[in-house]
């Protein structure tokens, strides 16, 4: 998928604010359900590309992006919360803790250039095939293909109706 939306400098810049915060935030609140906050080197880069692929989404879609950064808030208007990985294969996570009525989107890529792979609502992510514990540590949470993912203008269409865009 080529999608058409290239972050400039100056939003690039603004996300790169929000992640560096989120990241300060984290450690000072001794948030540590993710073992990358402990590690500083792919903490920052974790928390500053995850922010910038919640703006590039926005952008893309069309609907504002707060940056606010709230733990468990939207990551995007209509309910949305991004998920980013660098790989162009990876999968979709969703934990079991996350809310059932919300939209997941699989942001891949390094920011100016990034792409969205797909959509899935919590609910329907939450499939006994999709569970897996890759790193044994007792938090598993579900792994969804790409493959199974709904395509993203089904989720523009949707927040037009709902009158998000």
């Amino acid at each position: 998928m080529d999608d058409p939306v290239i972050l400039k400098g100056s939003e690039m810049m603004q996300g790169a604010l929000v992640g560096a915060s989120r990241y300060i935030r984290g450690l000072s609140a001794q948030r540590d359900r993710n073992e990358w906050i402990k590690n500083d080197d792919f903490g920052w880069t974790a928390e500053i590309e995850a922010a910038l692929a919640e703006l590039w989404l926005s952008k893309f879609l069309g609907v504002y992006w707060s940056g606010a950064g709230d733990f468990g808030a939207d990551d995007c208007a209509g309910r949305v919360q991004v998920r980013h990985t660098r790989a162009a294969t990876n999968c979709l996570i969703v934990r079991s803790d996350d809310r059932d009525d919300h939209r997941f989107v699989l942001v891949t890529g390094r920011a100016p250039r990034l792409y969205a792979r797909g959509w899935m609502t919590g609910l329907d992510a939450k499939v006994p095939r999709f569970l897996r514990d890759p790193n044994e540590r007792n938090y598993p949470a579900y792994f969804v293909p790409q493959s199974e993912l709904l395509d993203i203008e089904t989720l523009r269409t949707i927040l037009r109706r709902e009158k998000n865009i």
